[in-house]
């Protein structure tokens, strides 16, 4: 290939620096580091910013030479590399990183581990300047030869991206990724062949520094370099050029899926405390593309925001997700792993995640291996808010306890007793909650299994009355709404839970329909509470509108046949309508509100609802936001009832269906 003349390739070099500056909006008051190895393309890069810095044309450099300890004679590199920056009148500094002690090398090697501590080190000393610019002399070549390299390991469409001239990044500065800060990365030679720096440094007479390394075709990057960009350019001179455009055209593409993945995920995932719990029917209906940038954004924000998952663990997540069995548990590495239920699933710190959902079940808990015996009227403090108050017992023969192997349950009206790991599995109780439930055991048999079957429980012979309670710290509930004695069987959903999640609704459906006007229906009578409080979080431009139909009556279960008893005051044809309804049990009330409304040509028709019963043979409705899901059972409260009655209750309970 003929060099182009000397005088040019300086020029060019300095115009290409000078533009990559000016994109970036440096001045000549801000300071930037510069990573400098001495070799051709940072001494070029660090020569040229000087040059232009003095010219009042960019910002001060800062050159800093990473000494990565990995072959002998490194120190008398770096010592090199200092005197090479006091020929152009700068002070070098010199850092020092253990390569081994990072994660990304024992994850990816040598290479990966390198560039995680030499990252680290350039973003420490841009902390400690004040600035947040780093600036590397990647070229033109670089750019095609990791391309390539990323296309041999088998990389999607981000890595084939390769390098753009200015990136935003969280850089990690322990190996334990414990403390981050933001950097803006600059390649101001990316434009640029290499065939060109070199020109230039001779030109200048500066002789950089030739590390042994380069040379090493045991790195996948020297062999693509030395043995496969000449072949390539055998077959095609300008393959290079041709590679690097094929990586630009890429990046755009990059940037509306993380764009169109990122309002995905807001709509499909939600973060809380260092958790992300990701809906799995909303999940399933996004195309794959997006659905593995989403586990990725996932981790990101519950663990690491630099780190990617591996593919093999990527994809046994996202296998997970659309197919797992609920309590299948997927270990994703770094102390990160994944939870799958029936809904959802559940991402987070692998030695918390079950002490997370236990505490999110809210069901009362006993540590496991705890024995308590039962003797006279006394109260036993339970985990997650609960109390079990003892009204009466005999003097011995009752515990409270976790479960052993080989237990039974004694159900009242069954012949027999039936192995309680049986019933737990044919209940679908969780795994992560089967050791912490409390049980009443007499004679080695248990008799109650607290929490799951009711809050009152009395022993055949009447010797043993049970009660259980929330304490008083945890119930959440008003004095002026206290719900009859007797008739609800437990708080399922507390009042301030239930107003935290309806705020995240709120914010979550106005973001999606910023700048519209769409029209809010509520199904009445039992979605009034919930459409009013979330209209609150809504601050955006809207209409309300009311159906009421009914499929229930006096029931408690639901009749399947649905009429409609009051309909829209207006027209919905060209609107963008969102349907708002307190509950789906058998799903035919929703579908067929669907049905109707869809006939009536709105621009748009999606769904909120509050809560969705865990029903088998239920009609599947497609739903855009769910608040809870729930077991299926009859709950009042929240704007729902029992014969017309508890709706004013400020949380969401079970209620006692009579036998």
């Amino acid at each position: 290939m003929t060099l182009p003349r000397q005088p040019a390739a300086l020029s060019v070099l300095l115009r290409a620096v000078r533009t990559a500056l000016e994109r970036a909006g440096l001045s000549p008051t801000e300071r930037i580091v510069v990573g400098f190895s001495g070799g051709p393309d940072s001494l070029a890069l660090l020569w040229s910013l000087h040059h232009l810095a003095q010219q009042g044309h960019g910002p001060q450099p800062i050159p800093v030479h990473v000494d990565h300890r990995l072959q002998p004679g490194s120190d008398a590199m770096a010592q090199r590399a200092v005197l090479l920056g006091e020929t152009l009148g700068l002070t070098v500094m010199v850092r020092q990183v253990e390569v081994s002690a990072w994660p990304e090398f024992r994850e990816g090697g040598v290479e990966a581990g390198a560039r995680a501590a030499r990252y680290a080190a350039l973003a420490a000393v841009a902390r400690e300047q004040g600035t947040p610019w780093i600036a590397v002399g990647h070229t033109r070549d670089d750019q095609a030869e990791t391309l390539l390299l990323r296309l041999l390991r088998g990389a999607g469409l981000d890595g084939l991206a390769a390098m753009r001239p200015i990136t935003e990044l969280q850089i990690p500065l322990d190996p334990e990724h414990r403390d981050f800060t933001t950097v803006r990365l600059l390649r101001p030679l990316l434009e640029l062949r290499r065939s060109v720096v070199q020109a230039a440094l001779a030109l200048l007479g500066l002789e950089p520094i030739q590390d042994p390394t380069n040379e090493l075709l045991a790195y996948e990057r020297n062999a693509i370099r030395q043995r496969v960009i000449p072949v390539l350019e055998q077959l095609r001179p300008n393959v290079v050029d041709t590679l690097a455009q094929v990586a630009e055209q890429l990046q755009d593409e990059v940037s509306f899926l993380w764009a169109n993945a990122l309002e995905a995920y807001r709509r499909v995932a939600r973060e809380d405390q260092a958790f992300v719990v990701i809906d799995r029917d909303r999940y399933r209906a996004l195309h794959p593309a997006l659905q593995r940038r989403i586990l990725q954004l996932a981790v990101r924000a519950g663990q690491d925001p630099t780190w990617s998952l591996p593919r093999e663990r990527l994809q046994a997540l996202w296998n997970a997700l659309l197919q797992g069995r609920p309590g299948v548990r997927i270990e994703l590495g770094r102390g990160f792993a994944a939870l799958i239920s029936y809904t959802e699933a559940i991402l987070g710190p692998a030695d918390r995640i079950e002490d997370y959902l236990r505490q999110r079940s809210g069901q009362p808990l006993l540590r496991p291996g705890t024995v308590i015996a039962i003797q006279g009227a006394t109260t036993v403090e339970l985990e997650n808010g609960w109390i079990l108050s003892v009204r009466r017992a005999p003097a011995s023969g009752w515990f409270l306890r976790t479960r052993r192997p080989g237990d039974r349950l004694i159900r009242r009206q069954a012949v027999s007793p039936v192995r309680l790991q049986d019933w737990l599995v044919n209940h679908k109780v969780p795994r992560f909650l089967r050791d912490w439930l409390p049980l009443l055991a007499n004679d080695g048999d248990i008799h109650w299994i607290v929490g799951l079957n009711g809050s009152h429980y009395e022993s055949p012979d009447g010797t043993l009355v049970v009660d259980l309670k929330r304490s008083e710290e945890a119930r959440q509930v008003s004095e002026t709404a206290q719900a009859p004695a007797g008739e609800l069987e437990r708080v399922l959903i507390d009042e301030a839970t239930l107003q935290r999640r309806v705020a995240e609704l709120g914010e979550e459906i106005a973001r999606e329909y910023r700048g519209k006007r769409p029209v809010l229906i509520g199904v009445l009578t039992g979605a009034f509470v919930f459409m009013a409080d979330l209209v609150r979080h809504m601050p955006i431009e809207l209409d309300i509108d009311f159906m009421a139909v009914s499929s229930y009556g006096q029931a408690t279960v639901t009749s399947g046949v649905v009429r409609i008893i009051k309909d829209l005051d207006r027209p919905i044809e060209g609107r963008d309508v969102l349907l708002v309804e307190d509950i789906i049990d058998s799903g035919l009330t929703l579908q067929y509100l669907l049905d109707v409304l869809q006939r009536r040509n709105p621009r748009s028709l999606r769904v909120v609802v509050l809560l969705r019963k865990q029903k088998p043979g239920a009609t599947q409705v497609p739903v855009d936001w769910v608040g809870f899901d729930i077991p299926d059972e009859f709950v009042v409260g929240y704007g729902l009832d029992a014969a017309g009655r508890f709706r004013n209750l400020p949380f969401i309970a079970v209620y006692r269906i009579s036998k």
